[in-house]
């Protein structure tokens, strides 16, 4: 079973592979097995993922990838919920709330730029700080008498995440051509599933 500062640690690390391009680093480690043995959760999409990581890549070939992908320009793939999902109030209403949620929580808007609220990439960095929070500090999310966090993981995931989630990763998926923005897909959905099984697990007593 992961753990949740193993689920934490490969949430944020899929976020920031969302948001910020890959660097030499970063690119070295999941290039060595040894590096790809730690990822910290071994769920089965994971386990797909590392696999395809196991493949040879070029650095400046993954770069330009990721650039492809995601840097505004001709096409790339659309990251934010309001980009997928028909919302009544618009995205400013949405992206207002969630900063609220974040700002609630504790999760503050370090190291995240101009990223907006409703990005993947920061919707998955707050799941990833209330995993983290599952065996440090149980407490209520929030003010006194907010949610524990598990359930917040729960409600967040179902209210936000997963009405978009898949849409986007399959895009990425279809068109990413290195092997790691290939295996991003199935690192995020490895994620995604050991959230659930570690507010399953939580549910049933077993934190």
């Amino acid at each position: 079973m992961d753990t949740g500062a193993g689920v934490a640690a490969a949430g944020f690390a899929v976020a920031r592979l969302l948001i910020t391009p890959p660097d030499d680093a970063f690119l070295g480690r999941l290039a060595d097995p040894t590096g790809r043995q730690s990822w910290p959760i071994r769920d089965p999409a994971t386990m797909l993922g590392l696999r395809t990581l196991a493949e040879p890549f070029g650095l400046a070939e993954v770069r330009a990838d990721w650039a492809r992908l995601f840097e505004p320009g001709a096409d790339p793939v659309p990251l934010r919920e309001s980009e997928w999902v028909d919302l009544p109030g618009g995205a400013d209403q949405l992206v207002t709330a969630l900063e609220q949620r974040y700002a609630a929580a504790g999760v503050r808007r370090a190291h995240v730029g101009a990223c907006p609220a409703d990005h993947i990439s920061r919707e998955l960095m707050y799941l990833a700080h209330l995993a983290a929070r599952l065996e440090r500090d149980p407490r209520p999310v929030g003010q006194r008498g907010g949610p524990r966090p598990e359930d917040e993981i729960l409600d967040f995931a179902t209210t936000h995440l997963d009405r978009f989630a898949g849409d986007a990763l399959e895009a990425i998926r279809a068109r990413a051509t290195t092997p790691p923005m290939r295996a991003l897909p199935d690192l995020a959905v490895g994620v995604l599933d050991s959230m659930a099984a570690l507010v399953a697990t939580s549910a049933a007593g077993g934190r």
